[in-house]
Parts: C-alpha cells; structure tokens; sequence
C-alpha cells in the first residue's frame, strides 16, 4: 500500500526586501533605538547588524550603548535616516520620511563648517550647494557607507552621484561638490574621485568656456589633489592620443 509522501517544511530563507522595508521607522518589534540630535529612530537588530559592521560591535557590547539605544552625535539626523532607509529597502531617497514637522524633513542646510568654499564665495551660493544640490547629498550618503562600513552603501551612493554630478550646477556649487568629495574620502579610495575625473574630462572643453568656466585655476588652487588628479589623467589622455598617432 502506497503511502502518502511526507511534507518537509520549508526551509527559512531572508525575508526579501520588499517584507523588510514595511519595518523601516516602524516600532513593530523594534528591539533597537538609534538616537542622533533630537531625533530618534527605532530600528532592529536583525536588520541593521548583518549589514553594518559598525552596528554590530555597538550590539555586541563594544559600545557602551549595548543595552538598546546608540547614541550619534556626530552626524545629521537625515543622514542617519537615510542610512536605516538603505539598509531596509535597498536605496534612499533624499527627502525625510518623519513628519512634515519634523526639523530633518530637508537634507539642505547651510553648512557650519570651516570650509574654504564657504569662506570663498557669497553666502547665497553655499546655500545653494546645501540645499539644492543632489549630488552633494549622494556624496555625503557615500561617506556614511564608510562611517558605518556598509559597502553596499557606499557602492548606490556612487550610482546616484555619477547620475547627478554635473547637472544644474554653477561654479559655486560646482567647487562645493569638488571640495567636499576630495574631502570627505582618503586618497586611497577612488570611488567618487574617479567620476569627478572621468565626467570632468569628457566635458573639459564645455566646462572651461567663459565668461564662467566652472573649472578654473580657482578650483585647481582650492582643492591641490584634484588639480593633480586631472593633470594626470590630461597627460594620460595625451600619451594615449600620441600612441594612437605612431600607430597608424
């Protein structure tokens, strides 16, 4: 007599990302706080710690803040948003998902730091590079990607950045986005740097035409590591362009 065959279980898998997203900002099992400012972001450990080394540790007990809450003080509360939007659905926006009262629901803000852009042009224009410009937003999400050792992160931040670097920009925003890109990343890592390099070349002659060249002796002076970066690549250009010649 036959017998029925046996059903196995099926075997757990990882919830796929569109089941995780519904959990992001959610108190719904939130087993995890994460504090930045005078904001506050409920999150779960299940989610953010196989992703972020940085999280991790700070769960394991490395961190004093062990227990249930992290505390951040050194970052924007937008940019804290926008790493946990990562981590539970895959990508980020660049607008708050808080409440419209919340004080973070607008990634742009004049910048306090001590920057040479902010001391070298009109206040207006480095407004203009806070609050209006995307690719300098994608250029700080890449820096998080490196805070909290997400290299998934740091790797959409690129595609987003090399979509948006160039567009609607004026020599002021243009100089803000340089500066902080070869500032806000060591030497070493050539993620943003070589877009800057790549688009800048391809579009040199454009971005040098008067009466406001966007790439001027100004920029090349405030930022000595890229004016090397492009004097490199232009004489890479010109050894291949010669190479070629000789070759025909």
């Amino acid at each position: 007599m036959a017998t029925a065959p046996i059903k196995r279980p099926k075997t757990a898998t990882e919830p796929p990302k569109t089941t995780i997203s519904r959990f992001f900002l959610s108190t719904k099992r939130s087993d995890l706080t994460i504090a930045c400012e005078d904001q506050t972001f409920p999150a779960h450990r299940c989610v953010v710690c196989p992703q972020s080394s940085y999280f991790a540790r700070a769960c394991n007990g490395h961190f004093k803040e062990s227990h249930g809450t992290i505390e951040i003080q050194d970052l924007k509360p937008i940019l804290v948003e926008k790493t946990l939007q990562f981590l539970y659905t895959g990508d980020y926006t660049t607008k708050s998902d808080l409440p419209s009262n919340s004080p973070t629901e607008k990634f742009g803000r004049t910048s306090t730091l001590s920057s040479p852009v902010s001391q070298s042009f009109p206040v207006h224009l480095v407004t203009q590079a806070d609050d209006l410009c995307t690719a300098r937003f994608h250029v700080r999400m890449y820096a998080q990607g490196s805070y909290f050792q997400v290299d998934a992160l740091k790797a959409k931040a690129k595609e987003h950045f090399a979509k948006a670097f160039l567009e609607n920009v004026d020599r002021g925003v243009f100089a803000a986005i340089v500066e902080e890109v070869y500032t806000s990343t060591v030497s070493s890592d050539r993620g943003l740097r070589d877009i800057v390099v790549e688009k800048i070349m391809k579009f040199l002659p454009l971005l040098m035409v008067a009466p406001s060249p966007l790439v001027d002796g100004f920029v090349l002076g405030l930022v000595p590591e890229f004016a090397v970066d492009l004097c490199l690549a232009s004489l890479a250009r010109n050894v291949e362009m010669e190479q070629k010649g000789e070759g025909k």
